[in-house]
């Protein structure tokens, strides 16, 4: 009986044992600690990555945590993957800079056995390289209106470079020209660089330019630079004559004037040589005289020639002002023929009457022949014999075939000539001969009257009588 008692209560004395103890308490989050650092704390033109490592621990006694996502993060917005820690609770990510400072923090999401953990912020600076450009053209010397190339190299500083710089690639460069003369500006287009870090573009200037260029970089990572072109651009201005005339008389007597000036902005072109060039056909051009203009830039000359031509002034240029050529003038005359004077009778009594004789023909280019040339005047002349002076005696008028015939009077012994003095886009001609007649004498007081006294004295402007010729019914006749 005692001992079931026993039993009893000692079963119930470890019952109540059991119900008296108080339950067991869960153990708090451990700490987590993340170090955080970087291969590299200052990215550069050559070296943009940076590789981001760093450990996760827990704990009093810094246990790694293994398989713990790590939450990166930088200004900026860059993007990067959120590794997961190894056994030994190591990460690694790269971080790619978007070419300005940033900042990266790193942090783990909490759970039942760690509290969330956080390092940071970790800065990233970026050093931008230092630029350089070179600006150069393919003409120091061009011509208003020309185009021509201006280019040149854009380089960065690099340390992987042996000569210290690298080619910059995919650099936009603008250019703006300055028009010293004429006092304008324009923006040519601009350019990009190569992968050579080269650069070109064609423009043209109407007058003598300075140029500036600048590269501005699409990237942040290098420096904006600017340079400019130290002597500029000399650029001839245009130039081009005014005023051109040239005329050419029935005698073949030319006169040629015009002025050379230059566009947009003004040159001198005092002592300047100016040629004068002749041409057959307007097409193959030789130089007839060389002249200087004056301080307007004029010029002008007188000559004669027997032949029908084209004719233009040429600037040759010089290292200031861009050639130029004139437009050409076509003085042109169809010949004209003057058939051989008759008078009659050959012996006269002095002061009586002659008839002077003849015919004047002219080329027809319809025809391709001479016709006979109506309605003209001729005039008669005379010399006396022994003397070289020639007088007028009267005009004469050809019929529709070109003949003419007149009356005058015989003042002495002497010969008689005729002359055409030409008209429009035809030559002058004389008659090939002179004629002689003989006269014989007055009474005494007529002998004495002083007859040269009714004579207009006459110089011919061409030989009379002269020679005859055919040219193709352009050139000259005597």
């Amino acid at each position: 009986m005692r001992r079931t008692t026993l039993a009893i209560a000692g079963a119930f004395t470890l019952a109540s044992a059991v119900i008296a103890a108080p339950p067991a308490l869960a153990a708090d989050p451990a700490k987590v600690t993340i170090t955080l650092g970087a291969d590299r704390t200052t990215v550069d033109a050559d070296h943009r990555d940076a590789k981001i490592s760093g450990l996760v621990t827990a704990g009093a006694e810094n246990k790694p945590v293994a398989g713990v996502k790590v939450d990166l993060s930088a200004t900026g917005h860059p993007q990067i993957e959120d590794p997961v820690t190894d056994a030994e609770g190591k990460f690694a990510a790269t971080y790619s800079s978007p070419g300005v400072d940033g900042e990266i923090t790193a942090k783990t999401d909490p759970t039942a056995e760690l509290e969330a953990g956080a390092a940071g912020p970790l800065a990233i600076r970026v050093a931008k390289a230092t630029t350089r450009m070179s600006l150069e053209t393919d003409k120091p010397r061009a011509d208003a209106g020309v185009p021509f190339t201006i280019g040149g190299l854009v380089e960065y500083e690099s340390t992987e470079s042996t000569t210290g710089w690298k080619p910059l690639a995919g650099a936009a460069v603008r250019l703006k020209v300055s028009g010293v003369e004429c006092g304008d500006s324009s923006d040519s287009p601009s350019a990009t660089t190569g992968k050579d870090g080269r650069y070109a573009v064609q423009t043209k200037l109407n007058c003598t330019s300075n140029v500036n260029a600048e590269a501005t970089v699409s990237e942040p990572w290098f420096q904006t630079t600017t340079t400019s072109m130290v002597q500029g651009i000399e650029v001839r201005p245009r130039t081009f004559f005014g005023n051109v005339q040239v005329t050419m008389d029935p005698y073949g007597l030319v006169k040629a004037s015009g002025a050379i000036a230059s566009s947009t902005v003004y040159r001198e072109f005092y002592g300047k040589q100016i040629l004068l060039e002749r041409s057959w056909n307007g097409r193959s051009w030789w130089t007839h005289r060389a002249l200087r203009a004056d301080s307007d830039g004029r010029v002008s000359t007188r000559f004669t020639v027997n032949q029908s031509s084209y004719w233009r002034f040429r600037f040759a240029g010089a290292s200031d002002a861009m050639p130029s050529t004139s437009k050409s003038v076509k003085t042109w005359r169809w010949t004209t023929k003057m058939s051989k004077i008759s008078v009659s009778p050959g012996k006269v009594r002095r002061l009586k009457y002659v008839t002077a004789k003849g015919s004047l023909v002219r080329y027809s280019p319809t025809h391709r022949k001479f016709v006979g040339y109506g309605g003209q005047k001729v005039r008669i002349i005379f010399r006396y014999k022994g003397k070289k002076t020639w007088y007028h005696l009267a005009w004469a008028k050809t019929d529709r075939k070109g003949r003419f015939s007149k009356k005058v009077r015989a003042y002495g012994d002497g010969y008689y000539a005729s002359i055409f003095h030409g008209a429009p886009y035809v030559w002058a001609s004389g008659s090939p001969n002179d004629k002689y007649v003989d006269t014989y004498g007055l009474p005494g007081s007529q002998r004495q009257a002083g007859i040269q006294s009714f004579l207009t004295p006459f110089t011919p402007p061409l030989r009379a009588p002269s020679a005859t010729n055919d040219a193709g019914g352009t050139a000259r006749i005597g």
